[in-house]
């Protein structure tokens, strides 16, 4: 079998919150972007992910990872 540098296919999860969302309705509708950056760093130390880069506005957190990316919008992620 010839190894190349490819890691193979694309992996997608992706997490859509709707309904009765405590945290839509207080803090000017931040939604989960109201997650602190601990919380974010523990759940990825969990899955063996560590952030290398990270940038963000008022709209969304974007962080590059060890293994993949990770962006989080008010009800999505």
């Amino acid at each position: 079998m010839v190894v190349s540098g490819f890691e193979g296919f694309k992996k997608q999860l992706e997490l859509h919150f709707f309904g009765d969302d405590p945290l839509s309705n207080i803090n000017n509708n931040m939604g989960i972007l109201l997650f602190d950056f601990e919380s974010i760093e523990q759940a990825l130390h969990a899955i063996q992910c560590t952030v290398v880069s990270a940038v963000s506005n008022q709209f969304f957190y974007a962080y590059i990872l060890s293994e993949s990316g990770l962006f989080i919008f008010r009800l999505r992620l």
